[in-house]
C-alpha cells in the first residue's frame, strides 16, 4: 500500500483494522462502522425466512457503494463486500484494476496520490471488466 500511494491517499476497505493502521493512510470503511451516513442506514438482510437469522452478522450488514465509492472517491479500493456487482458502475467509470501475484485492488484513474510508475512496475493494470 505504501509503495503504491502517497500519504494523502484515501483507501476504501472492508477490513478496517490492521490495514489502515499499518498502511498509515486515511481509510474509508465500506461497512460504515465509523461513517455516520452508513451507520444511520437500515441493515441489509441478505437471506429470507429462518436463514436470515443464521446469516445475521452485526456490523456487517450495512454498506453503500454509492456513498463509499461514488461520493467519497477513494484513491484505492482494497475489496468489496456483498453484492459486488452493485459497485461495478462506479469501478468501470472511475477505476482501473491492479493485480500482482497475490493481491488485487482498484486504483482511481488519474489519482495524483497513486504512484503509477510503481503500480506498473509491481503489477498489471487493466480496465475493470
Amino acid at each position: 500500500m505504501r509503495e503504491l500511494t502517497d500519504p494523502k491517499a484515501r483507501v476504501a476497505v472492508t477490513w478496517a483494522g490492521a490495514l489502515p493502521y499499518f498502511a498509515d493512510r486515511e481509510s474509508i470503511d465500506i461497512l460504515g462502522k465509523n461513517d455516520p451516513v452508513i451507520a444511520h442506514q437500515p441493515m441489509r438482510l441478505t437471506a429470507r425466512g429462518l436463514a436470515r437469522w443464521v446469516a445475521f452478522h452485526p456490523g456487517h450488514l450495512k454498506w453503500d457503494y454509492d456513498h463509499s465509492i461514488g461520493r467519497l472517491q477513494p484513491d484505492i479500493i482494497t475489496d468489496l463486500w456483498l453484492n459486488p456487482e452493485d459497485a461495478l458502475p462506479y469501478l468501470r467509470a472511475g477505476y482501473v484494476a491492479w493485480n500482482d501475484k497475490n493481491l488485487g485492488f482498484w486504483l482511481k484513474r488519474g489519482s495524483p496520490h497513486v504512484d503509477w510508475e510503481a503500480a506498473a512496475r509491481l503489477g498489471s493494470i487493466e480496465e475493470v471488466q
